[in-house]
């Protein structure tokens, strides 16, 4: 079973190879795509920021990890589909940030306690 880091590491590069295939996408607008890879790389900020924590060193944050690593799974198998929708898309990019945003703050280890 993967560690914490190694499915934030595996989940940045479905990230960065989510965004290449965004901005390759024919027949997707244009600002559409540019939105959604400035998202995808806010996305990756979060996750690289995640990275130090003690929280990915311990075992309660592999749920998280691995939620991220599936939802940019993926978002990766949409964007290299020959005609993905921008709907299911963008359906799997909020996924991806919501995954995300949930692993930031349950790193940040708020309110938790080691006893």
């Amino acid at each position: 079973m993967p560690s914490g880091p190694e499915y934030v590491e595996a989940t940045l590069a479905k990230v960065e190879r989510a965004s290449t295939e965004i901005g390759a996408l024919a027949g997707a607008d244009a600002g559409w795509k540019t939105e959604a890879q400035e998202r995808l790389a806010g996305v990756a900020d979060l996750l690289r920021g995640t990275t130090d924590r003690f929280f990915l060193k311990t075992r309660v944050c592999l749920p998280f990890a691995r939620k991220c690593d599936q939802a940019a799974s993926e978002l990766e198998a949409l964007a290299g589909e020959q005609t993905p929708l921008e709907a299911a898309l963008e359906t799997a990019l909020a996924t991806l940030e919501k995954a995300a945003r949930t692993l930031d703050e349950r790193s940040m280890m708020q309110g938790m306690s080691i006893t």
